[in-house]
């Protein structure tokens, strides 16, 4: 099967190599050539060394984009812990989330339109409206009209891409692990850079300087080792994932991220439950978690931070944000209905300037868009999770690796927006509360 993909594959390269350039599928490739030309004149300058060298590796990189939608899908959550390093800053490039965006996007549409598909939604979708509503209606009221402007623009072009291009990226299991595979690799390789920044001293984090996202992608690559590496694998396919599991574990636990750290304890049991076969993986696998633990010095304030959880005292696990919590809860009992408006919450706390949401997300809905919003998404949110877990007991062996992949993915996600805020913040959830619905059609045979 693997020999016919790779044949599939080069056949359609030559294919694309080899046709005229008035061929469609030169088409992106010569539209990011005249947008590099064009881009060249308006600054005044003539191609530079590194535009020569980047220039293939651009148009190469375009068609497998625009070819393979999973993998932009799977970059595109990813490239926010990377686009604030230095390196990336000082080039003054776009906005590098707006243009995968863009790019997933496109993707997505020459795949409907080469597939001739019809482009559907679950019923349950519905739940969605309430939101959807109050955010454009909430503008007319906001204290805050050019920030809960730029808030309900970037939740609708970016998180509603994330709500909506798994039914089209994500429509085949080839296409499902590829994504998952994506985000293992990005992961992995956020800990080494982590691993290798003389900075680490102090707490690890993203190449961007993002210690919450190395936290999470080191999460999701641990998820995607328990639940997609070992399963109904040979041990020969299950090396790689014995060798990266020890370092994503020691990323996540040098970035000091708790609640990643309690993601991965609830994905563990649920392997455990559902693969108890696997024990002795497992336990290999904490075997080298514990040995790489030994070896690399972990940061001390990583240590302090996630020592916090052996005490089981809410008010003490969460005595950063509790004022925070209270402010939003103030302002949702002063507004219930309609909310102080999108982006406006920051205008209710003290100082503007520093609190700007309460850093959990059903919360800030509430408080900013009223309660028909929040319970709307709350509803939501228990469905898909009632709903991927009955399917993934009761699914059919062929897919049970997929949809024990999206409980684990939904469950990590869930957990982050608890004690997260800020709608466009969380825009992996957004995604993971798709996938239930996309796994399910494909055991449907719907996609």
């Amino acid at each position: 099967m693997a020999s016919i993909k790779n044949a599939a594959f080069g056949e359609t390269a030559r294919n694309v190599l080899t046709a005229p350039l008035h061929h469609p599928a030169w088409l992106p490739a010569i539209a990011l050539s005249v947008l590099l030309l064009l881009m060249q004149a308006l600054l005044g300058s003539g191609f530079d060394l590194y535009v020569l060298v980047l220039f293939p590796v651009g148009l190469v990189s375009t068609y497998l984009l625009l070819r393979y939608p999973e993998v932009g899908l799977g970059l595109f959550p990813v490239i926010s812990g990377v686009k604030t390093h230095p390196a990336l800053a000082a080039l003054d490039v776009p906005d590098l989330t707006l243009v995968f965006a863009a790019v997933v996007a496109l993707a997505c549409i020459l795949d409907m339109a080469k597939k001739k598909e019809r482009f559907s939604l679950p019923k349950v979708f519905v739940l969605y409206l309430p939101l959807a509503l109050m955010i454009p209606i909430s503008l007319a009221y906001t204290v805050d009209f050019t920030g809960g402007l730029d808030k309900a623009g970037r939740f609708f072009i970016l998180s509603g891409l994330a709500i909506l291009a798994p039914f089209v990226a994500l429509n085949t299991p080839a296409r499902f692990r590829r994504f998952f595979y994506v985000l293992l690799i990005a992961g992995s390789l956020e800990v080494v850079s982590a691993i290798l920044d003389p900075q680490t001293a102090e707490r690890m984090s993203s190449p961007g300087g993002l210690v919450l996202h190395l936290g999470y992608y080191a999460s999701i690559g641990i998820a995607v080792v328990l639940f997609l590496g070992l399963p109904r694998t040979s041990f020969l396919h299950r090396l790689p994932f014995y060798a990266l599991f020890p370092v994503l574990f020691y990323g996540l636990v040098g970035s000091g991220v708790r609640r990643s750290l309690v993601g991965v304890i609830v994905i563990a049991i649920l392997a455990i439950c559902f693969y108890p076969q696997l024990i002795l993986d497992f336990l290999l696998l904490a075997l080298g978690a514990f040995i790489i633990l030994s070896m690399l010095p972990i940061p001390d304030f990583s240590l302090d931070y996630l020592s916090t959880l052996v005490n089981l005292s809410p008010s003490v696990l969460y005595e950063s944000r509790q004022h925070l919590l209270n402010l939003g809860l103030n302002a949702a009992a002063a507004h219930p209905f309609f909310g102080v408006g999108i982006g406006a919450f920051r205008f209710f706390t003290p100082n503007p300037a520093i609190y700007d949401y309460p850093h959990v997300l059903l919360v800030e809905i509430f408080c900013e868009l009223g309660i028909f919003a929040a319970v709307s998404i709350l509803v939501l949110q228990v469905y898909t999770l009632y709903k991927i877990f009955h399917d993934a007991v009761f699914a059919r062996p062929s897919l049970r690796k997929e949809m024990l992949m999206a409980l684990a993915f939904l469950a990590i996600g869930l957990i982050d927006s608890s004690v997260s805020g800020d709608i466009n913040n969380v825009r992996p959830m957004w995604l993971a509360m798709s996938l239930p619905f996309v796994v399910g059609r494909m055991r449907e045979g719907a996609v």
